[in-house]
């Protein structure tokens, strides 16, 4: 009986990490996206608090609506209309 042993060459580093030394030019350029993404998502914020109130005086101005045609409504009952 013959055993055959099979390895297979598994590279230590993903393709795309060429090395494991860093230049300070890529530092830079990561700290520059860090930057980026840190502005974007406080704008996201911003734009759900904004959506948030937008919500918040849609529901109000309805609310006030109705208020309105109830009183109007209520108006013309007492005036006999």
């Amino acid at each position: 009986m013959t055993v055959y042993s099979m390895r297979l060459a598994m590279p230590t580093e993903p393709a795309s990490v060429p090395s494991k030394t860093v230049t300070s030019a890529q530092i830079a350029l990561f700290n520059g996206d860090g930057d980026l993404v840190m502005k974007l998502n406080s704008q996201e914020q911003q734009i759900t608090a904004m959506r948030e109130q937008m919500n918040l005086l849609r529901r109000q101005l309805t609310e006030s609506e109705r208020k309105v045609r109830a009183e109007q409504e209520k108006n013309r009952s007492l005036k006999g209309e």
